[in-house]
């Protein structure tokens, strides 16, 4: 549903997406399509830092927020504005508490405004408080702190830094329709500036986008392919026995290595998920 953007409606779509997400919605469910740039840059930055944010949080509450409810998401927000944002503190603070009319949460506009003003005055204090814990520090999931911490030993805190910056987009020229460089003269034109990637002949790195339908970048690049939807592992239901060259399988998987693209995936994977995807994997 399309709606008004406002800069205190901006953050009511951001408060209710990430409410979305904490309660176990994929973010690319819960955020709608046309969110406008300072609303979806608002999720992204929650999810990417939500620990270090709950905990700079709960200090200053005597009752803490239920987590997952729309006034500790709307505070959240209010926090990240504040100290992470390149956003004037005056207009974090008016329209965060704007927001709370749009929320259903005009009975605690003082306490929102209470919070985050304390936030403004207090805020090195409180970030030089922070426990030196990477799971706050670093914003992950316990688990996924204690396999990366295993795994990659005095690499971990980079490893972690790495998952919360915003990744880049990396498109394949098709060399058959326009060179490289044509390529990036064309975006440049169009307004979207992009760089050559070395040992990457046919690389162009861009500023984040989304990516189109399947069958869009097809006609697009001038390219045709039979799309089926089934369940690729029940092979009797979609392959009429004639034999391929080649099968490439893009498999399920834990999506870890894409936390910077997807940051809602440190909230909503479990450790108990790994053992269930690498099953399917198997199986396909």
């Amino acid at each position: 549903m399309a709606y008004t953007s406002t800069p205190a409606r901006s953050r009511a779509i951001a408060v209710e997406t990430l409410v979305a997400v904490f309660n176990g919605r994929s973010l690319d469910d819960a955020l709608p399509h046309d969110a406008d740039p300072f609303a979806r840059a608002l999720v992204y930055g929650v999810l990417r830092h939500r620990t270090r944010l709950e905990a700079l949080l709960t200090p200053l509450m005597a009752k803490p927020a239920q987590p997952g409810t729309p006034l500790q998401a709307l505070l959240l927000s209010g926090i990240y504005q504040l100290l992470d944002m390149d956003t004037a503190d005056h207009a974090a603070l008016n329209e965060t508490v704007n927001a709370c009319a749009l929320l259903d949460l005009s009975g605690v506009r003082g306490l929102v405004n209470a919070i985050l003003r304390r936030v403004q005055r207090e805020h090195p204090a409180l970030v030089a408080a922070l426990p030196d814990d990477p799971v706050v520090q670093h914003s992950h999931p316990h688990w996924m702190v204690r396999d990366i911490t295993r795994d990659w030993g005095a690499q971990a805190n980079a490893v972690l830094a790495a998952g919360n910056q915003q990744g880049p987009m990396t498109l394949r020229v098709n060399a058959r329709k326009l060179s490289r460089d044509a390529a990036l003269e064309q975006l440049a034109a169009a307004g979207h500036p992009g760089r050559a990637v070395v040992g990457l002949p046919d690389a162009i790195v861009l500023d984040p986008a989304r990516l189109g339908k399947v069958q869009h970048g097809l006609r697009r690049l001038g390219l045709n392919a039979e799309l089926l939807l089934s369940d690729a592992a029940d092979v009797r239901r979609w392959w009429d026995g004639t034999p391929f060259d080649r099968i490439l399988i893009d498999a399920p998987c834990s999506g870890t290595g894409v936390i910077r693209r997807h940051p809602d995936i440190k909230w909503l994977r479990r450790d108990t998920d790994l053992k269930a995807l690498g099953d399917t994997q198997a199986r396909l």
